[in-house]
């Protein structure tokens, strides 16, 4: 009887044991499978986390950078260079002699001017007959006018007549043979400016087109006080 006893008390004893076994394996192996994953991304360094994104660098507008080469008027020959821009007209060829004369700021210029500006002024007629002038057109233009206006000396009077070159050949056939003066508003391209404008290589402007004119007729007399002056 005490062997049966201890028999069944060998086998509960070792049915615990195994069951306590196979209990622990189950709660480890369940642990296991709720840890997380171990993230494979190595951490970034903290200099790089704190430095910001560079900012691309800005390009001038062009409205920017024109207004950097756009000079006051009148100007100063001896500032300009090709890309510039003056009361609304670009500078497309700049050749300038220094001078070796106190009274002029050069010893010649020779500028071209390219662009489409309105302006208003005083023109004349000179048929046959003037001297130097035959079958001329000459302006002055208006001071109200923003047009360029090249400085060769400190005399703020100094400006030359323009002479006048009209796409239209019809625009100076309508002067006819008759001595004239009067106001006109001009549509003007291009504008060569020479100095100091000897004959044969004056100051000349492209004329587009006439917006309008009023003009009349002058005596002789009166157009050769007006050269004079």
């Amino acid at each position: 009887m005490n062997n049966f006893r201890r028999g069944t008390f060998a086998t509960l004893l070792l049915v615990f044991l195994l069951s306590t076994a196979v209990l622990s394996g189950c709660a480890e192996t369940k642990a296991k499978k709720q840890e997380p994953p171990q993230a494979n991304l190595q951490e970034q360094p903290a200099s790089d986390a704190l430095t910001p994104p560079e900012s691309p660098e800005k390009t001038p507008s062009a409205s920017s950078i024109q207004t950097q080469n756009e000079h006051a008027n009148p100007f100063d020959p001896r500032e300009m260079k090709v890309g510039d821009v003056v009361a609304g007209m670009k500078v497309t060829k700049a050749d300038i002699l220094p001078s070796t004369d106190a009274e002029f700021y050069v010893d010649q210029a020779n500028l071209d001017l390219a662009g489409e500006v309105e302006v208003k002024g005083t023109m004349e007629f000179y048929p046959q007959g003037f001297e130097h002038l035959d079958q001329h057109v000459l302006f002055t233009v208006d001071p109200s006018s923003s047009f360029p206006r090249m400085k060769v000396t400190d005399d703020p009077d100094s400006y030359d007549k323009i002479k006048l070159v009209f796409d239209d050949p019809n625009d100076l056939k309508d002067f006819r043979d008759k001595p004239s003066r009067g106001e006109a508003t001009l549509l003007i391209r291009e504008y060569h400016l020479r100095f100091p404008g000897e004959d044969g290589d004056e100051t000349t402007a492209i004329v587009k087109k006439i917006v309008s004119k009023n003009m009349k007729e002058a005596t002789a007399e009166e157009l050769q006080v007006v050269e004079q002056n």
